[in-house]
C-alpha cells in the first residue's frame, strides 16, 4: 500500500481513513506493507502502535522523500511535482524486496509511484480516489496535477472510490470505464465511550476542515453573520488552515462578527474530538465534497449537521440537514432553525447514529478485498 499521509502525521481525513482500512484489513489477517514519504513530526497518534500478531504482519516503509500537500499557499507547496516522481524513483526499493499480491494507492500523488512498482513486479494496480483535482479546484485545475490523476486512474487496474458521486466525476472527467470502478464508502471507529443525551446550553456552531475554496468556509462565516443578527449568543468556530485564512479573517472584521468566530487553525485529533463534544450544530457547506469523514465524527459525537447536497457522506447518512453548495443564506436558515428546535436536534442525531452503526471499516476492508480478488 501508498500513501502520503498516515497516523501519527497527519492534515485531514485520508491520513485517518488510511489507518481505518489498514487496521480492517489487518482484521481480515492481511499482511500490508505500507509505503509512505518521510514526514514532518508527528502531530496525532497511531492506533496501530500496539504489540501482537496483527502489528507483527504490519510494516511501514519511510522512503527519503518529502511530500507535503496543504502547507501553504497555493494548495500544494513548492516542488510538490519533483517529490512525487522522487517517491516514483524509490519504490522500487521495496518491490525489490517484499513479498506482495496487489498495490494499493491512494490519490494522485502516489499513482506514479503504483505505476512503476507495478512495471517492476507485475502485479496489478489498485487505484483509491480520495478526491479529485476537479473537487479541490473547480475548473481552475493544475494541469500537472490533471494529467497526472488521469494517467494513473486510466492505466490502473481498478479504481476504488469514497463515492457514488466521486465515481461519476472519475468517469466524466478522466474517462475511466465503469467496469474498472467500485466505490468502497468511508466509515469509523465507534465512540469510546457513552455520547451525550443533549448537547451543552451554550450554543456553538462548529466548521472543520481546509480553510479552502472547496470546503467554502466563506460561506459559512456569511451564514454565521446573518445567524449573530438573530441569535447574538451563538459561537461559532472555524477549525483548519489554509490559503483562504487571511481572507476570513478579514472578511469577519468587516461583517463585525471577529470576536463570535474563533480560528483555532489546524487542531489535534483530540482538540477535534473536545470542539465535537461542545458544538451543537455542525456544518460542511462544501462547494464539492467526495466524502466528508468529518460527518461520521460529528455523527459519533452526538451533533448534528448540515451537510452540502454535493457531500458523498448523505450516500450512507439520510439523517442530515442538507443545503445547496455555497449557499450562504439557506445555511444560515438551517442554522436558526436547529438552533431552535433542540427536540429535532435530538432527532436528527439519533437518526444518524442508528445509520452509523452500518458502517465498519472492517466492512470497508472486505469489499476491497473483493476488489483484490478481481485483479489478482
Amino acid at each position: 500500500m501508498i500513501g502520503w499521509e498516515f497516523p501519527p502525521r497527519v492534515t485531514g481525513g485520508l491520513g485517518r481513513a488510511c489507518e481505518g482500512l489498514v487496521r480492517g484489513l489487518l482484521g481480515h489477517g492481511c499482511r500490508i506493507s505500507l509505503v509512505l514519504p518521510r514526514g514532518r513530526p508527528a502531530n496525532a497518534p497511531s492506533r496501530l502502535r500496539r504489540p501482537g500478531e496483527a502489528s507483527r504482519r504490519f510494516r511501514i516503509f519511510r522512503l527519503d522523500t518529502r511530500l507535503a500537500p496543504y502547507r501553504s499557499t497555493p494548495l500544494y507547496g513548492p516542488g510538490l511535482g519533483r517529490e512525487v516522481l522522487r517517491l516514483a524513483q524509490r519504490v522500487s526499493e521495496i518491490g525489490s524486496r517484499e513479498d506482495f499480491d496487489v498495490i494499493h494507492a491512494h490519490d494522485w500523488m502516489t499513482y506514479p509511484a503504483a505505476l512503476e512498482l507495478r512495471r517492476v513486479t507485475g502485479k496489478p494496480f489498485v487505484a483509491h480516489v480520495h478526491s479529485t483535482e476537479f473537487a479541490r479546484s473547480g475548473e481552475d485545475v493544475d494541469p500537472f496535477i490533471s494529467v497526472v490523476e488521469r494517467e494513473g486512474l486510466r492505466r490502473a487496474d481498478r479504481v476504488v472510490c469514497v463515492s457514488r458521486r466521486t465515481a461519476g466525476v472519475v468517469r466524466r472527467r478522466y474517462g475511466v470505464a465503469d467496469g474498472r470502478i467500485r466505490v468502497v464508502h468511508n466509515a469509523i471507529d465507534p465512540a469510546a465511550g457513552p455520547v451525550r443525551s443533549f448537547p451543552h446550553d451554550r450554543p456553538l456552531v462548529l466548521f472543520a476542515g481546509r480553510l479552502t475554496r472547496q470546503k467554502a468556509p466563506a460561506s459559512f462565516l456569511e451564514a454565521a453573520a446573518r445567524v449573530l443578527a438573530r441569535r447574538p449568543d451563538v459561537e461559532f468556530v472555524m477549525a483548519g488552515a489554509g490559503d483562504r485564512l487571511e481572507f476570513l479573517h478579514q472578511r469577519a472584521r468587516e461583517l463585525g462578527i471577529q470576536d463570535r468566530v474563533a480560528f483555532p487553525g489546524f487542531v489535534s485529533p483530540a482538540r477535534l474530538e473536545e470542539l465535537y463534544r461542545r458544538a451543537t450544530i455542525y456544518a460542511l457547506p462544501s462547494v464539492a465534497e467526495p466524502f466528508g469523514l468529518t460527518v461520521l465524527e460529528a455523527t459519533r459525537a452526538g451533533v448534528p449537521s448540515i451537510v452540502s447536497r454535493q457531500a458523498g457522506v448523505t450516500e450512507v447518512l439520510s439523517s442530515l440537514v442538507p443545503v445547496d453548495p455555497g449557499d450562504a443564506a439557506g445555511l444560515a436558515v438551517r442554522m436558526l432553525f436547529l438552533l431552535n428546535a433542540p427536540v429535532y436536534r435530538w432527532l436528527l442525531a439519533r437518526g444518524a447514529a442508528d445509520e452509523l452503526r452500518t458502517l465498519s471499516w472492517s466492512r470497508a476492508a472486505a469489499r476491497c478485498l473483493a476488489v483484490y480478488a478481481e485483479v489478482c
